[in-house]
C-alpha cells in the first residue's frame, strides 16, 4: 500500500477522537502510522500526554514491553536501545554501510 495511504487512518482516527473526546489503540507494525501520529502531535493536532507508544522487544524466550511517550516535538522519549532497529538496518543495507 502506498505510504500515504498507510498513513490517512492515523489522520482520520486523531480527528475522530478529538471530535469524539475518545481514545483508540491501533496495533501495527506500520512505521507510517505511527510516523504520522507523532507528526500530529508535533503540529498540535493530538496532545503529546496522549500519545503511548507501546514497542514489544524480542528478550530470549519472553518480551519486554515498553511504555513510550513522545515530547511535544513528536520525539520518542528515552526509547529502549532496540527501538527502530529493524528500521535502521534496512536502510544501512540499502546504503550499503
Amino acid at each position: 500500500m502506498h505510504p500515504r495511504g498507510q498513513a490517512e487512518p492515523a489522520s482520520f482516527l486523531v480527528s475522530a477522537a478529538s471530535k469524539c473526546n475518545t481514545r483508540f489503540m491501533i496495533e501495527t507494525h506500520g512505521d507510517y502510522i505511527v510516523d504520522r501520529v507523532r507528526i500530529l502531535a508535533k503540529k498540535g493536532k493530538i496532545d503529546a500526554n496522549d500519545v503511548s507508544i507501546l514497542y514489544f522487544e524480542p528478550k530470549g524466550e519472553s518480551v519486554a514491553l515498553h511504555n513510550i511517550s513522545v515530547d511535544e516535538s513528536g520525539i520518542p522519549v528515552n526509547p529502549p536501545v532496540g527501538y527502530r532497529s529493524f528500521f535502521e538496518r534496512q536502510t544501512d543495507d540499502f546504503l550499503e554501510y
